[in-house]
C-alpha cells in the first residue's frame, strides 16, 4: 500500500537503513502473494500458503464499527504478543517483520474503509485523525446519520457486497488518497510509539529497541538493499507485474512470459532458501503467523445471518521451518467459520488506547504537508525518422516514469512506476511529504524511458541546461519559490504551478504542481446528515 510512509515513519523514529528495508520486505510481501505475478518466480506452494494467510490481515470484510472495533483489538493483542515473544527471545529480524507487517495492517485501515469518505478528521476538528484519536462516544456521535455508497456508519470494502475498487485509495489515482495517506502516516507514528512503548517501559528492555534501530543485516547486505530499492528492486518489480505498484495497471501473463521478469534478481525458486539471496520469505511467514492468529473477516449471509471466517491455527510450521526446502507444501494454514467472537478486553489493550491516542499530541502539531504533483508529461523526442534511434518500443510508443528526491535524500527516493505513454497519456505521480522543519524544500524530478527489448532504463532531458532533471525549491514558510532560467510559472494559491522543456535526445517536458495542503480540504463529495446535507451516493436528503 504506502510504500513511501513506512521509510518515512521509521527514519523519523530513528531507525537505520537495514532495519527500514527488513520492514520494507515485511510490510510489502503482505500484498505481493495475492498477486499471481509473484507465482513465475516464487514456489506455487509457498504462494497459497502465504495468500490464506494474509487473508485475514488486510482491514477486509467489516460492515461496523463493532466489528472494526474487535478488530484493532484483536491486533493490538496479537501485535503485543509476538514483540514480547521477539524480546524474550532476542529475535530483532522477527521484531522488525512484526513491525513491518503490522504497519501494513495499521494503513490498510484507511486505504479500505470509508474513514476519510465520511469527512471524520474535519468534522471532528482533529488534524488528519485517527481511528485512536476520537473516543468512542465522540466516534458514535460523527457517524450517526452519516453514510458513503448509500450506507451507513463505519465499514470497510468487501461488507456487504461493496467491492475494493469502489473503496480502496491505495494509490495516487484514487480520489480520498491524500486524506488517507495522512491518517495512516500519523496512526504509523502512533503504532511505532506504542511498539517502543510496550519495549522499553512495560518490558524493561531500552537495550533491544536500540539495537532494533541500529540494526545490521549479518547476510548478504547487498542483496537485501536490492531487494527493497525503490528504483530497480524486486519487490518494485514484482509489484509493478502485479499492479500493486501505485499502479492499477497489471501485466498479462504474455506480457511477463515475453519480458522474462529479468528484473527480479536472487528471487527465483532455487535461490529463496540460499544465504547469498536473502528473500526473507519463510522469515517472513513464520513472524506473519503470530500476527495473523486468531484475525477475521465477516462473512454476510442471505438474510443478514452473519458469521466470522477467523483464522484458527497455522499447522506443521515447526516441521516446515527445519525442511525450508518444501517450506510451501508442509506447513497448512486453517481457518473455519465460527459464530459471533467473544468480546476482546485486557488491561495492555485498554492501555494501548491511552498510549495511542496521546503519543503523538505533543509533535504532530508541528508538521505540514506539501504535496508535489505531475499532472502531464510528454515524451517530445517520438523517434521519428530512420536515423533517429531512440530508447522506444517499435512505433515511438515509450514508456516512461519519474523518480522524486527531495532534499538530496538520493538513497530515499519516491520511485512513481505507473508507466505512461501514448495510451495513457496523463500520470497521477507526486510526492505528499510531511515537512517537520519549515527550511525550503529542494525537489529533483528524473524521468525515464523504459524499452522492454533490453530492460534497460534511460534518463530523459526534462530540463533545460544540465543535468537533465528539474530540480526546484519552495519555502513552505514564505510560499516563495525561486525561478530557474528556462522554466515557465504561474503562480497558485499557496504553491506554483510550474513547466520546463528539455533538450536534446530523449527530450521530454514536464508540467509540476506544488503546494502546502490544507488541514481540513473541503471534501470531495457530500456526507449525508439527516439534517442540512446531501448525499452523493445515493441521491437523497
Amino acid at each position: 500500500m504506502f510504500v513511501y510512509l513506512i521509510r518515512e515513519v521509521m527514519r523519523r523514529e530513528g531507525f537505520g537503513k537495514d532495519a527500514l528495508c527488513v520492514a520494507l520486505a515485511a510490510n510489502s510481501y503482505t500484498d505481493i502473494f495475492q498477486e499471481e505475478a509473484a507465482e513465475w518466480v516464487i514456489d506455487d506452494d509457498f504462494c497459497e500458503a502465504s495468500k490464506l494467510l494474509v487473508e485475514f490481515l488486510h482491514f477486509d470484510g467489516l460492515p461496523d464499527k463493532q466489528t472494526v472495533d474487535r478488530y484493532w483489538r484483536q491486533l493490538i493483542h496479537n501485535t503485543h504478543g509476538a514483540l514480547a515473544e521477539k524480546v524474550r527471545t532476542n529475535d530483532r529480524l522477527g521484531a522488525l517483520m512484526v513491525m513491518g507487517i503490522t504497519l501494513h495492517i495499521v494503513q490498510d485501515f484507511y486505504a479500505h474503509s470509508n474513514w476519510v469518505e465520511l469527512d471524520i478528521p474535519r468534522r471532528a476538528g482533529v488534524r488528519d485523525a485517527t481511528y485512536f484519536d476520537l473516543s468512542a462516544e465522540r466516534l458514535e456521535g460523527l457517524l450517526r446519520g452519516a453514510m458513503v455508497w448509500a450506507r451507513s456508519g463505519l465499514f470497510t470494502h468487501w461488507a456487504g457486497g461493496l467491492s475494493h475498487d469502489a473503496l480502496h485509495k491505495d494509490h495516487a489515482g484514487k480520489p480520498y488518497f491524500d486524506q488517507a495517506y495522512r491518517c495512516a502516516y500519523k496512526a504509523s507514528l502512533q503504532w511505532l510509539r506504542l511498539m517502543r512503548k510496550w519495549v522499553v517501559d512495560d518490558l524493561r528492555r531500552p537495550d533491544f529497541w536500540n539495537e532494533l534501530q541500529r540494526y545490521q543485516f549479518t547476510g548478504n547486505r547487498r542483496h537485501l538493499y536490492t531487494l527493497t530499492e525503490f528504483d530497480e528492486g524486486t519487490i518494485r518489480w514484482l509489484c509493478t507485474y502485479g499492479g500493486a505498484w501505485k499502479t492499477p495497471h497489471q501485466w498479462s501473463n504474455t506480457d511477463m512470459a515475453a519480458d522474462d521478469m529479468p528484473n527480479v534478481p536472487g528471487i527465483g525458486v532455487a535461490e529463496q532458501a540460499s544465504p547469498d539471496y536473502p528473500f526473507l520469505g519463510i522469515e517472513w511467514f513464520a513472524n506473519c503467523a503470530l500476527v495473523a492468529q486468531g484475525m477475521f473477516e465477516v462473512r454476510l449471509r442471505p438474510g443478514g445471518a452473519r458469521t466470522f471466517a477467523k483464522l484458527t491455527r497455522v499447522e506443521n510450521l515447526e516441521n516446515a521451518l527445519r525442511h525450508s526446502s518444501d517450506f510451501g507444501e508442509t506447513v497448512r494454514v486453517i481457518h473455519s467459520e465460527v459464530p459471533p467472537l467473544p468480546p476482546l478486553d485486557t488491561p495492555v489493550i485498554r492501555d494501548a488506547f491511552t498510549v495511542l491516542a496521546r503519543s503523538t499530541q505533543d509533535d504532530y502539531p508541528q508538521v505540514r504537508w506539501l504535496r508535489v504533483r505531475v499532472p502531464e508529461a510528454m515524451d517530445l523526442d517520438t523517434g521519428a525518422g530512420w536515423d533517429n534511434v531512440n530508447n522506444e518500443e517499435i512505433g515511438g510508443a515509450s514508456d516512461y516514469w519519474v523518480m522524486f528526491i527531495v532534499n538530496g535524500e538520493a538513497e530515499h527516493p519516491y520511485t512513481e512506476a505507473e508507466y505512461v505513454d501514448t495510451s495513457h497519456s496523463y500520470p497521477v505521480w507526486g510526492v505528499l511529504k510531511p515537512l517537520w522543519e519549515r527550511r525550503p524544500v529542494r525537489v529533483q524530478i528524473r524521468m525515464f524511458e523504459s524499452d522492454p527489448t533490453n530492460h534497460k532504463d534511460e534518463e530523459m532531458d526534462v530540463a533545460p541546461g544540465s543535468p537533465k532533471a528539474f530540480t526546484f525549491e519552495f519555502d513552505p514558510e514564505t510560499g516563495s519559490y525561486g525561478a530557474i532560467a528556462g522554466y515557465q510559472l504561474w503562480r497558485i494559491p499557496r504553491g506554483y504551478f510550474l513547466k520546463s522543456d528539455g533538450a536534446g535526445d530523449l527530450r521530454a517536458r514536464i508540467y509540476v504542481k506544488i503546494w502546502m495542503m490544507e488541514d481540513f480540504p473541503q471534501p470531495l463529495f457530500r456526507v449525508l446528515s439527516p439534517w442540512k446535507e446531501r448525499c452523493f451516493w445515493c441521491g437523497s436528503s
